[in-house]
């Protein structure tokens, strides 16, 4: 979204063998207390039959994509093997769509039971908040408003002459609706990840609309991904949120120790109008402790939080401490703005509609809060031209 004033470039690594590959398979999609990233999971839930058999879709997926990249390592460079790798390409891919359609098939019939946040609020009046808009309209918080002019399918088709990306609206669509299900929640890092997969749904790894297969999908990135930005124009970076970047990269560096943090933010030119930001190449394990302990200190935040706008100012907080973290290789902006209506419509606010949204990586958090609370007042407007018959 907005590629004209930010642009993300992503390195790629040598996938692992088939040895390593098929032990990955065994190793996770068998073992009732691994998380889908193949991480420990800390949520002390018993083995159920929707972990199995997700667990099992989700690492099949992985291991497909990665035998499919995998093929053309093996292969010598002349036509009768490039038609081989071509043909088990195609089937490695065919059967990762099957596994995966399984998975979202799987989960639909499952609701992973959460602690309750707010007892005293309706499921009904929930759900009046986070679909306000109508069902019909509800993509338009998934959308760069300025953006909305051209229509629920720009992203599909490309038309704000940037990445042409089909399947963009569908997968968003299946998020909002697994949100839903949630709402009123408490969720934790694999509940992130399991959103993940819904955002990026369509993704297939197609270098010219796509920067990674749904072997990235669902999965904290790893050491191996190296992931940058460049933020200028709209998205330019003062020096004042360059430092509160800079403060917290040193407050992760300080609990974890110097292996860990954000990364940082490099001016390129002298005018100081355009910033380089290398996001810390880390391991999941690593990703997860920080993304563990920013939604920790969220829950603390709000839980003690005595007024609309210290609500409001912890969840715009963790937003960007999660856009910072970038914990995915690829869709952190849409599935934490995903994560971000819940919050808003859980915590007794509305979903936000935001024509710049990845502005979180460039504002102070004061500056980003205020840009937030102007997006509830935007939503609203929308709300009254939409679905006037939704009150409020």
């Amino acid at each position: 979204m907005g590629a004209d004033a930010i642009r993300f470039n992503y390195q790629f690594s040598i996938p692992v063998n088939l040895k390593n590959a098929s032990s990955l398979a065994a190793s996770s999609a068998f073992d009732g207390t691994s998380s889908l990233d193949g991480s420990s999971s800390n949520s002390g839930t018993s083995f159920s039959f929707f972990q199995g058999a997700t667990s099992i879709a989700s690492s099949s997926a992985n291991l497909m994509g990665r035998l499919q990249a995998d093929a053309s390592y093996f292969c010598c460079d002349n036509p009768v093997c490039n038609k081989i790798v071509q043909i088990w390409s195609d089937f490695c891919a065919a059967i990762a769509s099957c596994f995966s359609k399984i998975y979202r098939y799987c989960e639909s019939f499952f609701v992973t039971p959460f602690p309750m946040i707010n007892q005293n609020m309706s499921n009904d009046a929930l759900l009046k908040l986070y679909w306000g808009l109508g069902r019909d309209e509800k993509w338009r918080e998934c959308i760069d408003g300025r953006y909305h002019h051209l229509g629920k399918y720009v992203f599909d088709r490309g038309a704000h002459a940037g990445t042409v990306e089909p399947g963009f609206v569908g997968s968003m669509e299946g998020a909002f609706a697994f949100v839903e299900r949630y709402l009123n929640m408490k969720i934790d890092a694999d509940w992130y990840l399991r959103l993940h997969r819904h955002t990026c749904a369509h993704f297939n790894g197609d270098p010219s609309a796509f920067l990674m297969g749904q072997e990235k999908v669902g999965v904290f990135r790893d050491i191996d991904d190296y992931i940058n930005c460049t933020l200028a124009g709209d998205y330019r970076v003062s020096l004042e949120a360059k430092a509160e970047f800079e403060a917290l990269d040193q407050e992760i560096k300080r609990e974890f120790g110097s292996s860990y943090g954000l990364g940082e933010m490099i001016y390129t030119d002298a005018l100081q109008q355009t910033v380089r930001l290398n996001y810390k190449a880390m391991s999941r394990q690593q990703i997860r402790r920080i993304f563990d302990k920013f939604l920790n200190e969220f829950y603390r935040e709000v839980e003690h939080a005595s007024t609309p706008d210290a609500k409001l100012w912890a969840i715009a907080k963790l937003q960007q401490r999660l856009e910072w973290l970038h914990p995915v290789k690829d869709g952190t902006a849409r599935t934490s703005t995903a994560l971000m209506n819940k919050f808003l419509t859980d915590y007794g606010f509305h979903p936000a509609i935001l024509d710049y949204p990845h502005v979180s990586s460039s504002y102070t958090l004061r500056r980003w809060k205020e840009y937030l609370q102007n997006g509830l007042v935007k939503w609203e407007r929308e709300r009254t031209m939409h679905n006037p018959s939704a009150g409020g």
